[in-house]
């Protein structure tokens, strides 16, 4: 594991770095460095520009030639995004780069609307946390963006439905940080500037020959500009310069690695950085033959059609001292046979502050409970009408897709939910979970506890579905469903069963 591991980040380290060692490439780096050690308030905007009949006439075209005649419309998955023009992002808040948080506003301006997408708090110690604003937001940008006039997933009924659920300002939690992955806590090294002044070093000495020209530095900062062409190249260049320079490369290593003996006062650390190296040494063979493997492959994509298409493509980031700290500008520009699909732009002035990590305030309802109640919502304005279930012989665990009505106008497609649920075969018979199936088509699900057996409350009526008891799961033979009067399909092919249920 750690050779994998070891190979991987000496290659990580080399892209990080692919443009060479001139004074350039150099200052460039080390500006970026002291820029992630501290933080700062931020305040900019993220322009998506996106060419809806570009990017569908071009991939439309690559799918005809890739499929032929078996081509369908429905193949071209950017058919679907119903959006032409620039969508501008607005962001402003602190953001600790070295202590890995980030407290923003966000504000989104879409064809002539501005959509507030509340606040966002990263940490890499107690994850992700977003407001009530920022769920409802995105609902709105998704209903506009969603080409399926039937199928929207915002509507005022859901505004006012979260509204009522979330009464108070606070903030719910998406998901969990990484307080107890090691590595996400680098920045606790009292001298990390040391470790990455000794990996600047060592790069130094590697790819003190080597410079790739992309990155100009002038009198207010740096510039790194290149397309995609020159990138597939500097990429072929710097293995190429590895490759044949690899004792200088180890040698270089090798007094990367003794500087942590002494250098480093996190031991964990230490140890685990320098065993990886270690490792790397030890299987010198292995890692040019990894190397090479990667050039080979980067030299293959290059010979192909896409790439070809895509080449002149291109990144542009600069980065200028103010007078108060630093503005930040990134272009992509993504382009094929001479037309631009679409094209990111970012523009951002930071100016270094002390902040503190804010835990923030948590909701009392969960993301769980959140979208417990879209579902209910959706289940009644377009409920589930069929479902098709595919058991693969050569496991317990079936695929289950659920497929809607087009009645109202809440969600994405005609066919968005999709699961999985074990199974249980009893005498040639499939079982399957009664909560599961039930409950996704609507039904209410009560238990009888003196007759142990689950039952099904529908107009008016007590219908009993027999079924056996397996690990406080309660199964059904699928034919008990025909007792709510559904239609029941099944079919048999080589390895796997397909069960059609209809209400």
């Amino acid at each position: 594991m750690k050779k994998k591991l070891a190979i991987a980040i000496i290659l990580a380290l080399i892209l990080g770095l692919f443009s060479g060692c001139s004074q350039s490439e150099i200052g460039y780096f080390k500006l970026n460095n002291d820029i992630q050690d501290n933080s700062y308030e931020v305040k900019g905007n993220v322009d998506l520009t996106y060419n809806k009949k570009a990017v569908n006439d071009y991939f439309t075209k690559f799918l005809k030639d890739t499929y032929g005649e078996y081509y369908e419309e429905e193949d071209n998955p950017f058919n679907e995004i119903n959006f032409d023009g620039t969508i501008t992002l607005n962001y402003n808040g602190k953001i600790s780069y070295n202590k890995m948080y980030a407290d923003l506003k966000l504000e989104l301006n879409i064809e002539n609307s501005t959509i507030d997408l509340g606040r966002i708090i990263i940490d890499s110690d107690d994850g992700l946390y977003v407001t009530k604003d920022s769920i409802i937001g995105l609902l709105k940008v998704a209903k506009i963006l969603d080409t399926n006039e039937e199928g929207q997933m915002y509507t005022q009924r859901v505004e006012n439905e979260l509204n009522e659920l979330l009464k108070e300002d606070s903030y719910i939690n998406i998901y969990e940080g990484y307080e107890d992955y090691e590595l996400v806590h680098f920045n606790s090294l009292s001298n990390k500037n040391l470790l990455k002044d000794k990996e600047m070093e060592f790069f130094k000495s590697a790819f003190k020959n080597y410079s790739s020209g992309l990155i100009t530095d002038y009198s207010k900062g740096y510039k790194l500009s290149a397309t995609l062409q020159q990138i597939g190249d500097t990429l072929v260049e710097t293995l190429d310069y590895i490759l044949n320079n690899e004792d200088d490369f180890f040698e270089s290593l090798k007094i990367y690695k003794d500087n942590l003996n002494t250098e480093i006062d996190n031991e964990n650390i230490n140890n685990y950085i320098k065993d990886i190296l270690s490792e790397l040494e030890e299987n010198k063979i292995e890692f040019r033959n990894n190397l090479i493997m990667f050039k080979d492959g980067i030299e293959m994509g290059m010979e192909s059609d896409m790439f070809s298409d895509f080449k002149n493509s291109s990144f542009n980031s600069e980065i200028n001292s103010t007078k108060n700290g630093f503005e930040i500008t990134t272009t992509l520009n993504i382009v094929a046979e001479g037309k631009t699909l679409f094209n990111i732009s970012e523009n951002a002035t930071i100016i270094p502050k002390e902040i503190n990590n804010e835990t923030p305030k948590t909701s009392s309802i969960s993301i769980e409970e959140i979208e417990k109640k879209l579902n209910e919502i959706n289940n009644e304005i377009r409920p589930v009408i069929s479902a098709e279930i595919t058991l693969d012989s050569y496991d317990d665990t079936a695929w289950i897709d659920y497929y809607r009505s087009g009645n109202g106008a809440f969600w994405c497609s005609d066919l968005d939910d999709y699961d999985y649920l074990d199974y249980k075969y009893k005498n040639g018979r499939i079982l399957l979970p009664v909560r599961n199936i039930c409950e996704s088509f609507g039904e209410e699900v009560k238990w009888d506890k003196k007759n142990k057996k689950a039952y099904i409350k529908k107009d008016g009526k007590d219908i009993y579905l027999d079924g056996i008891f397996d690990n406080d799961t309660y199964f059904i033979k699928i034919r008990e469903l025909e007792k709510l009067n559904y239609k029941v399909e099944y079919e048999k092919e080589e390895d796997f069963e397909i069960i059609n249920i209809t209400k």
